[in-house]
């Protein structure tokens, strides 16, 4: 069928056709395209410095406004701009927002951001405003940079030009509305957004024509050290979208429970680094509190050891499921005032405390025993060193102990708590619900100084900014929580400790808007509105969607309905994992993960076939693993613990890539990387033949991952081998690939020998202290299968094993046999050895409950406890499979193919017809086959230069095939 000729080639070489580099050259100019933002090449001029607003620019979490004017006497002929800025920026011309920048970065290899202008340019005053954030912390998006703002270009209009370049004519204003010392969100985002509109109500309407610029605003000065970033480079990928999305339902508009008064605040300690994130160190902490009477009183309280009275450590117990992270104790309070004294360890970058009490039994909160006193608690600065450990032992029970310390004590008012806490421990009445009608969403009403929740749902998980306008007096408070999903029928705010998924908004008086600076992943939307004088009116409540602009072009449709939903499931949450990078899920994370990046991968062929993301995120891997990859680079220290076959999975995906577009320019230069991060491998292998590991990761499960020689890992070298010789055939590099091929077989062999349990007919987990593991994942026999190293005679055990072993996986959370991330490789094998029944069921059952319990995205484990994000898209394996073997287009893993030699091989033991389309760097391809009692009827339109046959495997393999409409003779073909 459609004979074509090709030319003789060497084993692994791929030939590009004519046709297929056209579409190449093609997408390369599609991206270049300067209204889309894409890259187009226009060189720094040396005129243009990297610039921020004068000052010290060492704090956290700064924000500065930068704009420069002109005016036109006639319509723009040009106006193209080019910028940059560390960490983000928002891009507004006269007032609108353009878009938002630039693409994930590592500061070796930035990248800057193009657009044309002229859409949004008119006769007359013109401003062009850059607002930029810089986090002053590191996260798992961004390192922590030195805060910087450039661009270039220029702007022509028939009598006139103005030149773009900064600092030139560009003035800035730095923000002080942002709160320097916001709690991080989480371990791997930066700090929440906490922003009073108060303290930028002067600026307010700088970036629309007709402001006045006051002396406030100040020349731009160039940074002090602009060698910190290497070359910009034009942006690689499109700029994200931006789409706006109303919520699908209101569910309630709901007054607050008044029966507690709640305290808190929050003491900072560094946290700028991953090191400083993460330890552990001490504070302390007093006050009295005043009782009316002797009296018991239950109180909800924070985590800590509290001394009452000089007793204790106060008993505490669980609140109960609906009250998560939250404790119960008792007050045995006296008569009048009792001294309170607390102990407390940091947890992730602060110490954040928290109490309720009773309104009903009269108590007040006053570290100088004053009633009404603003002031209620005091603390000491964090301890470190020494004084550390003279702290962890001090004895608490006594009264009035911190008369005899002399530590430094710093008053804490009841207006610095952590918002997130303090909106998990604010409870709604659903009794009180105000009365909206089931289909309003917009002009929501609040009464004056009643606390009230709103709580949107926008159907399926989002990836987006959030904006909200409203009418409020000034000092009204607005906490917007952004959740996956609800618990005790309000925003899960507190998924785990540790996670503090909200924003504070304090409005500045009249009309406002919120609009955060960056994207937060959701489905549920609760905005807490309090410290109100007067009444509120919600007007809008949006996200504007900011994910990756795949186009979908893959279809999947087949006789059971509920494959067809796990298959759009899979599609949906690549969507919201896609955005300047493959992030690991949109909600807890968003960090870009090479084990995650696999599985998205394949979802992006089965659904789009658009691999510049790819192609972008294995480049930001040469900067995460530098140490790796580059000879005499340190390791960063903002770079998380390794996990040692991570790098390793970022070889399958350049070597997949390169098999699917062909750009062998990109393996060439990234091949010296590789070929170092094997040798070094290697290098490290003991005296059996093995590499040991101090820390692998391999599966979601409680497979010994550190101090072990790990059977998967090996395996997975052992393949990488394979592959980067496979590539050097590619590359022409003969020698390198005999090299590697030769170390591929050595390291095979070792394994084979070592870790191959020839009683129970499987590989073991590995090896430890010298003695092999009496354990068995199905990953561990996996792995070899997929590196080519099982026998036929060692396959005949283990997948009659691996088969018995998905029938009960297990029900506790991450100790199961296997989860959603390790199934993208078991689902492999078991179709690759035509186990279409068993790989069917597996899917229905485990993702089938994903379906009945949401049917929005997939989760992160098989199970939705709060281990786990209800959003992570390297669960989303069966979308690849069903397309791949459903459909039977082959599409590169985990066998290479050549996309011009196309094999159409459907398999499956219970569906009786499929139908779907398949992305392809040609073109499309239309496929759909039925059962027809003892035919197989198959049509398929393949685009034109693609060699392709059918071949059906499995019970479809013993059915009289059609094809086209005539009869199909395998032995033609």
């Amino acid at each position: 069928m459609n004979k074509t000729k090709t030319r003789s080639r060497l084993p692994g070489d791929h030939f590009i056709p004519a046709v297929y580099q056209k579409i190449l050259l093609l997408i390369c100019l599609l991206a270049a395209a300067v209204p889309d933002g894409h890259a187009q090449t226009a060189r720094q001029p040396d005129t243009a410095r990297m610039v921020w607003a004068a000052g010290e620019p060492g704090e956290r979490l700064q924000v500065a406004y930068f704009r420069t004017s002109f005016v036109s006497d006639g319509e723009a002929i040009s106006a193209e701009l080019h910028l940059f800025a560390d960490s983000r920026y928002h891009l507004l011309v006269n007032g609108q927002f353009v878009n938002f920048g630039p693409a994930r970065f590592y500061p070796e290899h930035p990248e800057y951001d193009t657009y044309d202008l002229r859409p949004y340019l008119r006769t007359g005053e013109n401003v062009i405003a850059v607002k930029v954030l810089s986090n002053g912390t590191a996260n798992f998006q961004l390192r922590n940079g030195p805060p910087a703002f450039i661009a270039w270009g220029r702007v022509e209009w028939p009598n006139g030009t103005h030149r773009l370049e900064t600092p030139g004519s560009w003035l800035t204003y730095r923000s002080r509305a942002y709160d320097a010392f916001a709690p991080r969100m989480n371990f791997a985002l930066a700090p929440m957004e906490v922003y009073d509109a108060r303290a930028d109500r002067e600026i307010r309407g700088w970036e629309w024509p007709g402001y006045t610029v006051s002396p406030i605003w100040q020349p731009a000065v160039p940074v002090a050290d602009p060698q910190y970033w290497g070359e910009l480079t034009p942006r690689s990928i499109p700029h994200l979208t931006q789409e706006e999305t109303r919520p699908y339902q209101l569910l309630g508009v709901y007054p607050w429970a008044t029966d507690e008064q709640l305290y808190g605040f929050q003491v900072r300690k560094r946290d700028e680094s991953w090191e400083h994130f993460r330890e552990s160190v001490p504070f302390l902490g007093y006050t009295y509190v005043y009782s009316p009477e002797e009296q018991d009183v239950e109180v909800g309280i924070w985590w800590g050891e509290h001394y009452l009275n000089g007793e204790g450590p106060i008993e505490q117990t669980e609140a109960g499921r609906e009250r998560p992270h939250r404790q119960q104790a008792i007050f045995h309070l006296k008569k009048g005032w009792n001294y309170l004294f607390v102990r407390r360890n940091s947890f992730f970058g602060k110490w954040a405390f928290q109490l309720a009490l009773p309104r009903e039994a009269g108590l007040q909160l006053s570290p100088d025993r004053i009633l009404d006193d603003p002031v209620f608690f005091r603390t000491t600065p964090p301890f470190y060193g020494e004084a550390a450990e003279t702290v962890k032992v001090l004895d608490l029970r006594q009264t009035d102990l911190h008369r005899l310390l002399e530590y430094r004590w710093e008053e804490q008012s009841n207006n610095n708590g952590n918002p997130a806490i303090e909106m998990a421990w604010r409870y709604i009445e659903p009794e009180r619900a105000l009365e909206i009608p089931d289909w309003q969403i917009d002009e929501i009403d609040i009464p004056a100084q009643q606390g009230t929740a709103l709580l949107f749902d926008f159907r399926y998980k989002r990836l987006g900014r959030i904006i909200i306008e409203y009418d409020a007096p000034a000092g009204t408070v607005l906490d917007v929580a952004f959740t996956e999903d609800l618990v005790a029928g309000q925003a899960n705010v507190m998924k785990r400790n540790g996670l503090y998924m909200v924003n504070r908004h304090i409005a500045a008086g009249g009309s406002g808007r919120i609009e955060t600076f960056r994207p937060y992943g959701l489905r549920y939307l609760q905005v807490n509105v309090h410290g109100h004088t007067g009444p509120v009116r919600i007007k809008k409540v949006r996200v504007l969607h900011q994910v990756y602009p795949f186009e979908q072009v893959g279809r999947f449709n087949c006789s059971d309905p509920l494959l067809d939903k796990i298959w759009e499931m899979g599609w949906r949450t690549l969507r919201v994992c896609a955005e300047d990078s493959y992030t690991d899920t949109p909600y807890r994370e968003r960090g870009l993960y090479a084990g995650d990046m696999l599985p998205q991968m394949a979802v992006t062929l089965a659904g789009s076939g658009d691999l510049r993301l790819v192609r972008r995120s294995i480049e930001l891997f040469q900067d995460m693993y530098a140490d790796l990859f580059y000879e005499n680079t340190p390791k960063h220290p903002d770079e998380i613990a390794l996990l040692e076959d991570y790098p390793l999975l970022t070889l399958e995906a350049l070597s997949w890539y390169v098999d699917r577009t062909g750009d062998l320019e990109f393996a060439e230069r990234l091949f010296p990387n590789y070929e170092k991060l094997l040798k070094d491998a290697l290098d490290r292998r003991a005296e059996n033949g093995l590499v040991h590991n101090e820390r692998v990761f391999i599966e979601w499960t409680q497979i010994q991952k550190s101090d072990v020689t790990n059977t998967a890992y090996q395996s997975i070298l052992a393949r990488s081998c394979r592959l980067l010789a496979r590539l050097a055939t590619q590359l022409r590099r003969l020698d390198k690939a005999t090299y590697f091929q030769t170390e591929y077989e050595n390291l095979s062999e070792q394994i084979r020998q070592h870790l191959w349990d020839k009683g129970r007919g499987l590989y073991t987990d590995g090896l430890q202290a010298g003695a092999p593991i009496d354990h068995f994942y199905p990953i561990s026999s996996v792995w070899p299968f997929h590196a080519g190293i099982t026998t036929a005679e060692q396959e005949k055990t283990i997948f009659p094993y691996i088969d018995r072993e998905l029938e009960d996986i297990g029900s506790v959370s991450r100790r199961k046999k296997i989860t959603p991330y390790g199934s993208f490789y078991v689902l492999g094998a078991l179709y690759k050895k035509e186990m279409a029944e068993t790989a069917e069921a597996f899917i229905r059952k485990h993702w089938g409950e994903m379906v009945y319990k949401g049917d929005d995205t997939t989760w992160e484990n098989f199970d939705n406890t709060s281990f786990g994000t209800l959003s992570h898209a390297w669960s989303a394996a069966p979308t690849y499979y069903l397309t791949t073997q459903i459909l039977g287009v082959e599409l590169g893993w985990p066998t290479p193919t050549d996309p011009d030699q196309l094999l159409i091989a459907p398999q499956s033991a219970t569906v009786n017809w499929a139908s779907g389309t398949v992305p392809h760097p040609r073109g499309p391809i239309d496929i759909s086959w039925e059962v027809r009692g003892s035919h197989l009827w198959l049509e398929c339109q393949v685009p034109e230069g693609i060699k392709w046959a059918v071949a059906p495997r499995g019970r479809l393999a013993e059915l009289e095939l059609w094809v086209n409409g005539e009869k199909y003779l395998r032995s033609n073909h």
